[in-house]
């Protein structure tokens, strides 16, 4: 999920890059969506027929033509104008179809997903900016308080994930380096330091753990698997004490 976010920059912003990143794991929760409330947010993308950019400006800056039809903007401005006015399919409102099937309880799936929506966009502009290690830093463990829940099964994630983004800015400082930088090169950094990350060390730190026959300590498991306890070594020999005379 955070890998998803870091990959923003320069993105066409497709539908399924999207969705994509509201679903990874942390991210719905973090918005209060659920299952239900992501399909009906399918639904709306859908019918209002969002494709891709978030608006002309947007496609402008990707060199391409600056056409604001199938943008995130324009489809979720005929859903707030919607909810506001009806148009029947036929009325339109400063060049806007209103789309009608915004109601009742869904207007809350609405405005969570509006919340989401405009953290992204607002992110996307700041990945563009360039800026001091430091500031990456602080930009990037925002991003981590935004978009992700911290649970039990994340926890360590992030707190990791922290370590390095504070080892990210404390290198402006130690190399006196205060030039500002685009986000490829912080980007880089971190996926190097990202991908050579593991959370192996310890008791039950992964999803599989090998250890000893000590008493207690496969109780916890689902599925336990004895290696090594063919006919003739299991149960091994009693080796006798050494001043065991008559053994």
């Amino acid at each position: 999920g955070f890998f998803a976010f870091l990959e923003l920059k320069g993105s066409r912003f497709s539908v399924a890059r999207v969705l994509r990143m509201l679903e990874a794991p942390g991210v719905r929760e973090k918005f209060g969506l659920k299952r239900t409330d992501i399909e009906i947010i399918e639904r709306w993308i859908r019918d209002t027929r969002i494709r891709w950019g978030i608006d002309a400006d947007h496609r402008r800056k990707l060199g391409l033509p600056a056409i604001s039809e199938n943008t995130w903007c324009t489809g979720i401005r005929q859903l707030l104008l919607g909810y506001a006015m009806p148009g029947n399919n036929q009325r339109m409102f400063d060049d806007i179809l209103p789309y009608d099937a915004v109601e009742g309880n869904e207007i809350h799936s609405f405005g969570k997903f509006l919340n989401f929506s405009d953290a992204v966009f607002r992110l996307a502009d700041e990945l563009n900016r360039p800026k001091t290690l430091h500031a990456w830093s602080t930009l990037l463990k925002r991003m981590l308080d935004d978009f992700f829940l911290s649970d039990e099964k994340s926890q360590m994630e992030i707190k990791s994930l922290r370590s390095i983004l504070d080892d990210l800015g404390q290198r402006q400082t130690d190399a006196a380096f205060n030039a500002k930088l685009e986000f490829e090169p912080v980007r880089f950094y971190l996926e190097r330091r990202l991908g050579n990350l593991r959370f192996g060390s310890g008791f039950m730190t992964g999803g599989v753990t090998f250890c000893a026959m000590l008493p207690m300590r496969s109780i916890p498991f689902k599925i336990i698997c004895l290696m090594g306890m063919s006919s003739d070594t299991f149960p091994r020999d009693s080796q006798p004490l050494s001043f065991d005379l008559i053994a």
